[in-house]
């Protein structure tokens, strides 16, 4: 059982499409969430310019897949610096925040990818260049540890929160009420029938859907019913609180999850190909 799972875990290789979904996906979560604090008018000091502009260097270039590697690491120690410096060492709170650290370690692990392979300007230039050389085209393989790694870092976040609600405030609705009546109420008591009823059925309805997203996602045959079950529970907390990028961020991180080569082969039937499995099967 060891044995396979190392296996599993550090020496499979697959398709680098979904690593590359989640290289494209990063820049977009992290400009929704980083953008406006960079503009480089709302710098103050030589330090705080230089740390907008590796971001949006480090981004942009991470989004369209150029020195992808190099990129990816920028960008991850760019990430790193905000958290560390703007949020801890001089005390930023929402740079320290939970989502926050949620897109660094999804940085620094992206980082440890083949993701330039598929989807990116790395990959037309090795095209171009195998053309002219009249080789093979270089396959979409890499190995897939680093992606296992995004997908263990996304249970830890489900563990976690479910973890953190496994009390009798929360389970017993009054976390959420108070949540309610902060963000919708008033400081008058909610006086809707059955209100604290709803809030304590919502409250042990997300504790179960937590931890079924924890388990489920690991489970193959599960999988795809779980991971819609989270797209809508994650879309209903971007309608009804401020999560931000958070909801976004759980949707992609699923991609780490399922079978690289299935993606693979649907991108293919999507674009219309009829030989979907050839390059991997060349490859394998």
């Amino acid at each position: 059982m060891i044995a396979r799972l190392t296996t599993w875990l550090l020496w499979t290789e697959g398709s680098t499409r979904p690593a590359a979904l989640l290289r494209i996906a990063l820049p977009l979560l992290l400009w929704d969430k980083w953008a406006r604090d960079f503009l480089l008018y709302k710098q103050d000091t030589p330090v705080d310019l230089a740390i907008a502009l590796s971001f949006f260097v480090a981004t942009t270039l991470l989004l369209v897949g150029l020195w992808t590697p190099v990129a990816a690491v920028w960008n991850a120690l760019t990430m790193l610096t905000v958290f560390f410096y703007l949020g801890v060492v001089r005390g930023v709170e929402p740079y320290t925040h939970h989502h926050t650290w949620l897109l660094v370690v999804y940085s620094v692990l992206l980082a440890l990818t083949p993701c330039g392979r598929s989807f990116s300007v790395d990959r037309w230039r090795a095209l171009t260049l195998a053309e002219g050389r009249g080789g093979a085209c270089p396959p979409e393989r890499g190995p897939l540890w680093g992606q296992r790694l995004i997908a263990l870092q996304t249970t830890v976040v489900y563990v976690g929160a479910t973890a953190a609600k496994l009390n009798l405030p929360f389970l017993s609705g009054v976390r959420l009420q108070h949540i309610f009546v902060d963000r919708y109420g008033s400081a008058d008591p909610v006086e809707l029938p059955g209100f604290a009823v709803l809030c304590c059925v919502l409250a042990v309805s997300t504790v179960v859907i937590e931890g079924a997203l924890a388990v489920g996602l690991w489970i193959p045959r599960f999988r795809g019913p779980v991971a819609v079950l989270g797209l809508l529970f994650h879309g209903a907390l971007f309608m009804a609180l401020p999560v931000g990028p958070f909801s976004a961020t759980m949707a992609a991180l699923y991609l780490a999850y399922f079978d690289p080569d299935a993606v693979h082969r649907a991108i293919d039937r999507l674009l219309g190909w009829t030989d979907a499995r050839q390059e991997i099967d060349v490859a394998a």
